[in-house]
Order: C-alpha cells, then sequence, then structure tokens
C-alpha cells in the first residue's frame, strides 16, 4: 500500500474514533502512537506543535460560566434571562421596594452573568459543542 494511502486510511480511522471520544491522555496517545510505529521524535514534535489544528481543552472559565448547562439553547435563554432582569432590579429600586445600592450590586452581577454567559457560549461556539470538556 502506498505511503500517502496508509496515511489517509489512518487519519480517517483516527477522526472517526475521536468523534466517538470526549477526550484522550498523553500517555495513551503516546502508546497509540508507538503501535502504530510512529517514532518517539515525531510524536513528540507534533505534540510540540498541538496547537495547530487540535482542540485545546475548555478552559475553566468557560466551565463555569456553562456549568450544568445542557445545550446552547439552554445557555442563550440564561444570557436572555440575566439582561431581562435587570429592568425588573431597577424598577423595584426606583419603587423603593429595594434599596438603590443593592439594586446597583445586582445589576452590576446580572450584568457580569450575561456578559460572561455570552463570551463562553461565543467561545464555544468556534469549537464545536459536541466537543465540551
Amino acid at each position: 500500500m502506498e505511503p500517502h494511502l496508509a496515511h489517509d486510511i489512518l487519519a480517517r480511522a483516527a477522526r472517526i474514533e475521536a468523534e466517538a471520544e470526549s477526550s484522550y491522555r498523553v500517555s495513551h496517545l503516546r502508546v497509540a502512537a508507538e503501535e502504530a510505529g510512529i517514532s518517539s521524535s515525531a510524536f513528540e514534535q507534533a505534540l510540540r506543535d498541538g496547537g495547530q489544528g487540535i482542540r485545546s481543552a475548555t478552559p475553566l472559565w468557560v466551565r463555569v460560566c456553562l456549568s450544568g448547562v445542557p445545550s446552547r439553547r439552554a445557555a442563550m435563554v440564561f444570557f436572555g434571562a440575566f439582561f431581562a432582569a435587570i429592568p425588573a432590579i431597577l424598577a423595584a429600586a426606583i419603587a423603593g421596594v429595594l434599596p438603590a445600592a443593592s439594586a446597583m450590586s445586582i445589576v452590576i452581577f446580572l450584568a457580569f452573568a450575561g456578559w460572561s454567559t455570552g463570551e463562553a457560549v461565543r467561545w464555544q461556539d468556534r469549537r464545536g459543542w459536541q466537543h465540551r470538556d
């Protein structure tokens, strides 16, 4: 079999397998590379070059913002709810039901929560929701 054809078959098989898995450990990849006949120096070079074409792990801030959120649709519901609550809080402060300082603290929290949720959704959109950690 020609080398480029063997490479294409193995690359396709790896993509199919990767779609079924959520994450891999480097030690497992190293063993798989060794079993496939890939030299350790070539593997280490590929690992160093890893940022090119390989999905990075989801950052902690994205995992925190989307913790317990099952889908993009649910995340967008939270995003909308954070910003929709702001006028109600301001109305409560104007009506005297809520002290102004408390209302401002809540508004700042809601604005930050909405903004960070939106940023987390945008980060996940760029990388694909099926690859969440």
